[in-house]
């Protein structure tokens, strides 16, 4: 009767007692107990022990990629999505800001142009100021690119004007009018003897729009603060 290398239990046990004492238990098996023979089953199961090492080790590897393959694809759809919003805000703070901007600059030109032409037409014309406003106007810009806003003097030209070397001031602006013979009929500030245009005091100050005054005051080289005073009493001449 051949004996096999490997037995089942189950068929180890079928054994008489005299032939399972040629096998030892190996595991779940049973193997013939034989010097000079070489275990090849403990070596395949140590080889299979290590296959399945290594192949729990290559899933732990690809689960581990694919996991961070996920976790940077998450981030960069992230970034993108927070670089989008961003741009998306940053795009209204600056069309927020423009328009405030453009509505301040607005504001203090019409402010400086409106409140310097009423002055002057006042002047001109106490008792019907507004047939001169938009005429004065036209010739009225405000310089809003230094630290603070200046006006301007245009001359004919619509260009900034220029007199003796220098820019045009209030009181130049004022004398043309006075010079011109088209307004001569309704100027009413300055029909004295006195000379059109004239200036009357230092150019440190100006007196207030006066229907009795017979020159028109002078504007040149006001201080701000004199100068918002003066506006604003030409403002309430006009209304």
């Amino acid at each position: 009767m051949a004996l096999k290398m490997k037995l089942k239990k189950s068929a180890y046990e079928k054994l008489s007692d005299e032939l399972k004492k040629e096998y030892k238990e190996d595991g779940d098996d049973f193997v013939l107990d034989v010097d000079g023979i070489e275990d090849t089953g403990a070596l395949k199961r140590a080889r299979d022990r290590e296959k399945q090492r290594a192949d729990d080790l290559q899933s732990e590897v690809t689960e581990l990629r694919d996991s961070n393959a996920k976790l940077e694809s998450g981030k960069a759809g992230d970034v993108a999505k927070l670089q989008k919003k961003w741009d998306a805000d940053k795009a209204t703070m600056t069309e927020q800001h423009t328009a405030a901007l453009s509505k301040r600059d607005g504001f203090i030109t019409r402010t400086l142009k409106n409140g310097l032409a009423a002055t002057i037409a006042a002047a001109l014309n106490p008792k019907a100021p507004k047939v001169f406003v938009p005429h004065v106007e036209s010739r009225i810009t405000v310089d809003l690119t230094g630290d603070e806003p200046k006006v301007v003097i245009l001359g004919s030209d619509g260009k900034p004007g220029m007199k003796d070397g220098k820019p045009l001031t209030a009181e130049d602006l004022q004398a043309e009018f006075v010079a011109n013979k088209d307004f001569a009929g309704m100027i009413v500030g300055s029909k004295a003897s006195g000379g059109a245009g004239a200036n009357q005091g230092t150019r440190g100050g100006a007196p207030a729009p006066n229907a009795n005054s017979q020159q028109p005051p002078s504007l040149a080289g006001l201080k701000p603060a004199d100068l918002a005073a003066h506006i604003k009493a030409g403002k309430e001449a006009t209304t």
